[in-house]
């Protein structure tokens, strides 16, 4: 999935003052960005699929500081903290180059490919 034209689309995602990861789910759906997920969990109903996929790109892509009166939380993405939090340096563990988020993507779907899945569907696993 991840190519230079995502960058800038979860750039402006979470810069937007609304975020949305719903929104952000359905634009990389649109161009056919999960196509592979989403073929991984064919079968699976839409709310499970919908948590594991949104699951992914969370934890991938993008971090949630907290701002500094600690009432809120907003999202900005790993190899930038956003305008409205100091950016992230590489010392912060919170910290990937977009190049690694998308080999950890990628990672995450080859071994999530390799797995059997038998929690998927199960009472409770999401």
């Amino acid at each position: 999935m991840p190519v230079a034209s995502h960058r800038a689309l979860f750039e402006s995602a979470v810069e937007s003052g609304r975020f949305s990861l719903r929104q952000l789910q359905r634009e990389l759906e649109r161009d056919g960005s999960l196509a592979r997920c989403e073929a991984l969990l064919r079968g699976q109903p839409q709310p499970v699929r919908d948590h594991v996929v949104r699951g992914l790109i969370r934890a991938v892509f993008l971090v949630e500081p907290v701002n500094r009166d600690v009432d809120s939380t907003k999202y900005a993405v790993r190899w930038g903290g956003g305008a409205q939090f100091a950016e992230f340096r590489r010392g912060d563990p919170r910290f990937a180059e977009f190049e690694e988020c998308g080999a950890v993507w990628t990672f995450s779907l080859r071994v999530f490919g390799n797995s059997s899945r038998p929690w998927l569907g199960q009472r409770g696993c999401c």
